[in-house]
Parts: structure tokens; C-alpha cells; sequence
């Protein structure tokens, strides 16, 4: 068979209209996982500072042991900056009254590395969990 002077060449033209899209759909798939994986390591944090808070005893005791699990936490992730903030307020309450402590921390990711137009550089995000505080338990 004889190949055709007409199509000679197709299989390169549609690799190359084909290739960027590919690769802009893996550099996608690159960014959505990047963010789900630093979303469960904040959500992971949260969970843990906001039960280490609520069993504490006192405000300061909960505030320093919140805010180590959430560091030892975050330091394994891709943090550029952290930022944890709780709330142990709960913990002035009086004996017999339901309260929770609660956590915020917040986590900037780099995308520089992902080549996407339109994409920022940094990309910042945010979770909370609270535990609730045993209501008849000493404070």
C-alpha cells in the first residue's frame, strides 16, 4: 500500500493541538490535589488542637498545648505560612455549663510551581473544629 501524500503529517498535527490541553489538564489535577492534601493537614489540625484545648484545665495550659499539636502538625505539611488562633474561653465557665473550645487555623500554599494563566502565586486557606468541654468536669 502506498501512503497518502494528503494525510502525511495528521499524527503530529493532532498531537500538537492535543499536548497542551493534556498538560494543562495534568497541571490541573497537580493543583486540586495540592489543595485537598494541605486541606485534610488543616482539618487534621484543627480537630487535634481543638481536643488537646478541651482537656486542659486552664485557658493557658489549653492555649500552649493547642497551639504545639497544631505547629507539630502543620510543620509536616507544604505550609509557607500558619496561623492558629483558639479559642479556650469555654474553659472560665463554670462547672455544669456546657462550652466547647474552638480552633481557626489557616495555611498559605505556594502554586508557583504550577504553570496555569491566571493562577496566583499563593493560595491561603482556612478550617475550624471545635470540642466540646465535659460541663462536670473540674476546671
Amino acid at each position: 500500500m502506498a501512503s497518502n501524500a494528503k494525510t502525511r503529517g495528521h499524527i503530529a498535527v493532532e498531537a500538537a493541538l492535543l499536548l497542551p490541553g493534556l498538560i494543562a489538564l495534568l497541571a490541573f489535577a497537580i493543583l486540586l490535589s495540592r489543595i485537598q492534601e494541605a486541606n485534610q493537614l488543616l482539618e487534621q489540625a484543627t480537630s487535634m488542637s481543638a481536643r488537646a484545648a478541651s482537656i486542659a484545665r486552664d485557658t493557658s495550659t489549653a492555649n500552649k498545648s493547642a497551639k504545639q499539636v497544631a505547629n507539630e502538625i502543620l510543620a509536616n505539611g507544604d505550609c509557607l505560612k500558619t496561623s492558629v488562633v483558639i479559642d479556650a474561653s469555654g474553659l472560665l465557665l463554670p462547672v455544669g455549663v456546657p462550652a466547647a473550645t474552638k480552633v481557626t487555623a489557616t495555611c498559605t500554599i505556594s502554586l508557583a510551581d504550577i504553570a496555569l494563566p491566571g493562577l496566583p502565586s499563593e493560595l491561603q486557606l482556612e478550617a475550624s473544629s471545635s470540642s466540646p468541654i465535659d460541663a462536670y468536669r473540674e476546671r
